[in-house]
């Protein structure tokens, strides 16, 4: 009886932990795949927060929707 008691616990905790270890993978992917992310700089998102490199209101921003953007110099 004690040896039958002892080998299902240790099933149920398997199956406990492989059952934590299946929704924790599923969690980690589902973050993965639908979190904002970036190759060859495109962005894969509804919505994205911009910051301006200067203190004060952005007046106007001068890229379209899905435009190619290069990289200039700055201005002082």
């Amino acid at each position: 009886m004690k040896n039958l008691t002892f080998t299902a616990g240790r099933m149920l905790l398997t199956l406990s932990m492989t059952g934590c270890a299946a929704v924790l993978g599923w969690h980690l992917w589902s973050f993965y795949m639908e979190a904002p992310w970036t190759r060859d700089a495109h962005v894969r998102a509804d919505i994205i927060r911009l910051a301006p490199d200067v203190s004060g209101p952005v007046a106007e921003v001068l890229v379209s929707d899905n435009a190619q953007v290069e990289i200039m110099s700055r201005r002082v």
